[in-house]
């Protein structure tokens, strides 16, 4: 939540760097009465060794990509900087705090929502270490080195009246939801040497798909439950809201890659070639002669994904009670036809608590709200991920600190 000065952030540039495994994307940017405005927009190929199931693995090369794109943007300077994070690694912790208010008349502000934060944290900071644990055990260090990137409010009820900021509001009551993410200090120190490389200051880390949950038109409404599923190429990003609350995210260490992967081999490509039969196939554009290798290729490892979809949606079942019927796609990964079916005949129902089976859905940045794009560089469901965390902007506090 930054406390932005409208008149002067009208003309600072930000940046936004969506590091993915197969893609660097770029959004240049500014903020215009509290919503965001996409001024240019990049992407670039990574080199095949520069990252891996969505985190840095050759940081040279990550950085030669970032700024080989920043020099072909028109802006030269920036205010700052937002990235994304994925991995398995990368930990999310809803955690709630109840009090009752000394000063009832007086407004709630943003030192107090600090001060109460300052008190959970320690809680959610112990939790995000035990998922490390549960997954990887105590052997790799990564216990030990959690940096929290951010907490946001999820949810706050003044008085028992549920409200979506409460910030300005008085009473005696309070409830409020923290979400806190966390990541291995070694993955953020990554990110940042990124920035530090092109001389621009980092603001922010967000977690993908938790930003995603956040930018979704009428995603924060009672009314509002979804399953938000990001196809990349090196995770596949979850994230569950319920009652217009995000309840959690989770990364699967399986991504889009992983089919161009399949296809190289199966039809003895490169993995550059692969990559451009596997876009090409997806849009329909692969000569025909091509179609069924690739389609055959592909099903030898979708129906694995999906299944690991479904071993990563039972992470959220202390959770939730039953899973929503609205199943949100996006990402490159997910313009392949055999996604969707595949989605679409699992047996959901039979394997998961959900009262029917879900409906498949696409996202665009259409979909999301607070995003005005006045020359339509944002239109497939791939650019939906780099516009949500540039939107979080939005979310973050304190920008001119």
């Amino acid at each position: 939540m930054f406390h932005f000065n409208k008149t002067e952030n009208h003309n600072k540039r930000y940046l936004c760097l969506d590091i993915g495994t197969e893609y660097l994307k770029v959004i240049v940017y500014r903020i215009v009465d509290e919503n965001l405005e996409v001024l240019e927009y990049l992407r670039a190929r990574q080199h095949n060794t520069a990252m891996k199931n969505g985190t840095v693995t050759s940081i040279r090369r990550v950085i030669e990509t970032v700024r080989d794109t920043i020099r072909n943007l028109q802006t030269k300077k920036f205010e700052g900087a937002i990235m994304g994070i994925a991995g398995e690694l990368v930990k999310g912790v809803m955690v709630e705090a109840r009090y009752t208010r000394n000063n009832p008349s007086q407004a709630i502000d943003n030192d107090e929502i600090d001060l109460i934060a300052g008190k959970i944290l320690p809680e959610a900071y112990k939790e995000a270490q035990k998922l490390v644990f549960n997954q990887v055990g105590d052997t790799t260090g990564e216990l030990k080195n959690l940096e929290m990137l951010n907490y946001i409010i999820v949810d706050a009820e003044i008085d028992s009246f549920r409200v979506e900021d409460p910030i300005g509001m008085t009473g005696v009551e309070a409830k409020i939801k923290f979400y806190c993410t966390f990541a291995p200090v070694l993955h953020v120190n990554y990110l940042r040497s990124i920035t530090d490389s092109i001389g621009v200051r980092l603001i922010a880390i967000t977690p993908q798909p938790f930003a995603i949950a956040r930018a979704i038109n009428g995603a924060r409404s009672s009314s509002f439950s979804g399953i938000i599923i990001d196809i990349g190429g090196g995770t596949t990003d979850i994230a569950v809201i319920q009652n217009g609350v995000v309840v959690g995210t989770h990364m699967v260490a399986f991504g889009s890659r992983v089919f161009t992967k399949r296809i190289a081999a199966d039809l003895n490509l490169t993995l550059n070639e692969a990559e451009e039969f596997k876009i090409k196939y997806s849009k329909n554009e692969l000569a025909q002669g091509r179609v069924q290798e690739v389609k055959n290729a592909l099903m030898k490892d979708v129906p694995f994904w999906t299944t690991q979809v479904a071993i990563g949606l039972e992470e959220f079942l202390p959770l939730v009670s039953g899973f929503p019927h609205q199943i949100y796609l996006c990402g490159g990964g997910s313009l392949l036809p055999e996604i969707k079916t595949s989605l679409i005949e699992f047996p959901w129902t039979k394997e998961l608590p959900f009262n029917r089976s879900p409906k498949i859905n696409f996202l665009y940045p259409s979909d999301l709200y607070g995003i005005i794009d006045p020359n339509n560089l944002l239109t497939s469901v791939e650019d939906v991920t780099p516009v949500s965390i540039a939107r979080f902007t939005l979310e973050l506090d304190k920008i001119n600190k």
